[in-house]
């Protein structure tokens, strides 16, 4: 192949196109047939026509243009035909310097293009090949799209692999920060003798979960920053030390390829760890960690020396401190190196000096190149400019990949969506966490209970583990720790001026104890028209609960919260004429006049946290001319903390999470708050006993990758929502249940059509609904019965029986809680259901007669 275009990989390597298309083409090009021999390769594309003034065109060639360029560099060919490669020419010219400068508005790219047009067929004709040539990037990051564009978007990398223009992820890091050098260099020089001396990976599972964004940063470092030293920090079990292993682990295999800044290449690696403790998933403990390698400075230095292959452990052991920094600086000057040094925090948390500093002189005057990457614990503040935080998964992509690999090592079926979303709210998607919860499906049932062993004792000890240690370091004396159990009692979101409130801090006092809290224990919240909010991390709260009600002066906290609640709770005469005249504003339909009010309202206005006039706010930010459904719930949600709830609220919070169209579990959980709600009479629970009904349709119908049995599971429970609607109201209060009835016939409708003959499940829970006293109005138990008619009619014998089967257990199990509850409605229903088993009985009899006859 390279033979083929040694005309071609001449002009790439020089940047410059022939005058002779002889020169550029003669070994790739069949003269009788005036086509191309060679296909599409990493460094050659053809394409027919030229870009005229079709935007898409433009944008598909500018991405292969920047692929050609973070590649190999390469020529785009214009006039080719692509069925058969022969060279069809075109008339029009290109514009050179069109594309130059979109290069550089788009992908940041100076470089010029070059473009050179060859005469081919008769000249009377006029036509031509033109030839772009895109030179080979130079020792520079990757080109990436600095906004969107079309479907390309922001922060994109592209690449040429073989024919194909693609974007780059994780396997594709190694090869775009490499010389590149595959089409250049026709005289390999063999292997790199590379020294590596590293530890198994940290990581219980085998498979690693890419996280590209992470490791192109630290690509970008280790091939083109002057920082000598960089910091992986984050909470416990984010996966940094995975991320560093693995990263150390790619340098090895690819370090043949590796150029650094000086010309060289890589060495040594070296990976050393100072972790005391880890997680065992498996067995739900904390554990010493037996490949622990140093826990001083000296025996760092020690270790450096020792795995970097240059000296022997009986001769470092007889060194000095200062012989051991001579002969580190020996090494750093005769050597290029990478140095991995895991958990760096266990030092510096028990106030041993870490050696940081000597390293980082070292290594910052040293002849060669050694680059030293440290893993440890919350934000690397003293180093800001040499930081890579390593946050829980993305996502989108790689929470569901870690997912699926634990899944596979556990052997346990993947979760349902509604239960990813759990896992996600209970591990703030932190990869130990998720881990965890998985492990815990393996001696549970089903992920419910799975999750609920985590909230309870089963997830006690990965919180301790990541947590205790920077709870620990929290200063006794400060104000961190009461912040975190004012939070944690609060229930919910406060504001900085709520936060100094409560915890009777002075400014100074509240911004040191978000500070200390924020990148482990903390998350804010930008709220437009209400400003910036803190709240508890949802994995977190369960271990502050704890050991905040191990604080001396706990109960000093729970008593400032509740005088907070109470206070605010609380209008002055002044305030309660603002809150009347809001409330009559949203009765009247007036809702963007209450937003003007509310906008002229100062933040710092005791009116800003009184839940009525939240509540009339929140109604009126859902019902706008442009709703803000996210300002609504936030609203809410802290009106509820103060203890304040209304059915016009309920209505409107409903209605804020329905109205997204797929906020359908919020908006059931804002049903379930009015049916526990003690304050709230049976209609208004009817109301929401329908309304959840149709929450639960909705989830059942956007479930349709689900299996069957989740969605008879949820349209079962959706049913049971609406039956409880009829039966929350009596008879006699007049109301139409005409809706009620249709919604529920519809639900029922789409139970039956899902579960056919297999609807024992449903019936367990209509019986546990009539353990409850929950009893069947006449037309609950008509439309309930009616699909069973209808199945009584069908001609398949196996359904046949097998809806004969569960019908008798169901009539049995229902005549049961019947005589228990004394439920006249559910004997009914019985009866009804008796009436449908003969039916079956009769059509198993008649089908059975006709296939005898046949």
């Amino acid at each position: 192949m390279k033979e083929q275009l040694s005309g071609v990989l001449r002009a790439i390597h020089a940047k410059e196109l022939p005058v002779s298309f002889d020169e550029l083409f003669a070994d790739c090009y069949d003269y009788e047939e005036h086509r191309f021999t060679t296909q599409e390769t990493s460094v050659l594309d053809y394409k027919e026509h030229l870009p005229y003034n079709d935007p898409n065109y433009v944008y598909g060639l500018l991405k292969l243009i920047v692929a050609f360029h973070n590649t190999y560099g390469g020529l785009i060919i214009f006039g080719v035909r692509d069925s058969d490669l022969k060279a069809v020419g075109v008339k029009e010219s290109l514009d050179i310097e069109k594309f130059n400068a979109l290069l550089t508005d788009f992908f940041g790219v100076s470089e010029e293009l070059l473009r050179n047009d060859y005469p081919v067929g008769p000249p009377e004709e006029g036509r031509k090949i033109v030839v772009l040539l895109i030179p080979k990037r130079t020792k520079k990051s990757p080109a990436r799209l600095l906004r969107d564009v079309a479907s390309l978007k922001k922060g994109s990398i592209f690449l040429r692999d073989r024919h194909q223009a693609i974007r780059a992820d994780e396997r594709h890091l190694p090869l775009l920060f490499s010389s590149r050098t595959a089409f250049e260099d026709p005289t390999p020089t063999g292997p790199v003798a590379i020294h590596v001396s590293m530890p198994p990976s940290p990581a219980t599972m085998q498979q690693f979960i890419s996280r590209s964004d992470l490791s192109l940063k630290l690509w970008e470092w280790f091939t083109f920053g002057k920082n000598p030293r960089q910091y992986l920090s984050g909470a416990g079990g984010s996966g940094k030390s995975t991320l560093a292993h693995e990263f150390a682990a790619i340098l090895a295999v690819t370090a043949e390829d590796l150029v650094l800044t000086n010309g060289g290449t890589l060495d040594y690696i070296v990976y050393v760890s100072a972790k005391e403790t880890e997680f065992n998933v498996t067995t739900a403990t904390e554990q010493p960690f037996v490949l622990r390698q140093f826990s001083s400075a000296e025996e760092l230095f020690t270790q450096i020396l020792v795995h970097s292959g240059l000296h022997t452990t009986s001769a470092v052991n007889g060194m000095t401190t200062e012989e051991k920094l001579d002969a580190l600086e020996e090494t750093f000057d005769s050597f290029n190196g990478f140095i991995v040094i895991d958990d760096i925090d266990t030092l510096s948390r028990a106030g041993i000096d870490t050696g940081e500093e000597e390293l980082f002189y070292l290594s910052s005057k040293s002849k060669k190149i050694t680059k030293i990457l440290y893993t440890l614990r919350n934000d690397a503040s003293f180093a800001r400019n040499a930081s890579i935080s390593v946050p829980g998964l993305e996502l989108d992509k790689e929470f569901p990949q870690f997912v699926d690999a634990c899944c596979a090592m556990f052997q346990v079926p993947p979760p349902e969506a509604e239960y990813e979303k759990e896992i996600i709210k209970e591990s703030s998607a932190l990869p130990l966490l998720v881990e965890t919860i998985i492990g815990l499906r393996k001696s549970s049932s089903n992920y419910a209970q799975a999750l609920r062993d985590f909230k309870d004792r089963g997830g006690e000890a990965a919180r301790k583990y990541l947590y205790q240690r920077e709870y620990d370091k929290l200063k006794s004396g400060g104000k961190s720790r009461q912040v975190l159990a004012a939070l944690v009692e609060y229930g919910g979101s406060l504001d900085f001026d709520a936060l100094s409130t409560v915890v009777s801090a002075t400014p100074e006092q509240t911004r040191e104890a978000i500070t200390d809290t924020v990148s482990v224990f903390l998350k804010v919240r930008n709220v437009e028209g209400v400003g910036t909010l803190y709240e508890l991390s949802q994995s977190a709260i369960p271990f502050i609960r704890t050991a905040s009600q191990g604080l001396a002066y706990y109960g000093a906290v729970k008593r400032a919260v509740e005088q907070y609640r109470t206070s605010t709770a609380k209008s002055t005469p002044a305030e309660a004429v603002t809150i009347i005249k809001m409330e009559e504003l949203v009765k009247s339909r007036r809702y963007d006049d209450v937003v003007v009010i509310a906008r002229g309202i100062g933040s710092a206005d005791p009116l800003q946290v009184n839940p009525r006039f939240m509540a009339a706010l929140g109604r009126a930010y859902v019902q706008a001319t442009i709703p803000d459904y996210t300002a609504a719930r936030d609203l809410f949600q802290k009106a509820m903390n103060f203890g304040h709830s209304d059915i016009f609220m309920m209505r409107a919070w409903y209605h804020a999470e329905r109205n997204t169209g797929y906020r359908f579990r919020e908006a059931a959980d804002v049903c379930q708050l009015v049916i526990s709600g003690a304050k709230f009479s049976n209609r208004h629970k009817s109301e929401f006993y329908s309304k959840l009904g149709d929450c639960l349709s909705s989830i059942a119908k956007g479930s349709l990758g689900e299996s069957p049995e989740s969605r008879v599971r949820i349209l079962g429970q959706a049913v049971i929502a609406y039956v409880r609607a009829m039966h929350s109201i009596d008879d006699g209060e007049g109301l139409d249940r005409s809706k009620t009835v249709e919604w529920l016939q519809r639900a029922t409708s789409s139970l039956f059509q899902t579960c056919r003959a297999d609807f024992s499940g449903f019936f367990d829970l209509l019986a546990e609904a009539a353990r409850d006293g929950v009893d069947l109005s006449k037309d609950a138990s008509q439309v309930i019965a009616a699909p069973l008619y209808q199945l009584a009619k069908s001609g398949d014998l196996g359904l046949l029986k097998q809806a004969q089967g569960r019908l008798k257990g169901v009539i049995a199990l229902l005549r049961r809680v019947s005589r228990q509850k004394q439920l006249l409605g559910l004997d009914v229903f019985c009866i009804e259901a008796e009436a449908v088993l003969r039916s079956l009985e009769l059509q198993i009899i008649a089908v059975e007669s006709r296939r005898r006859s046949n």
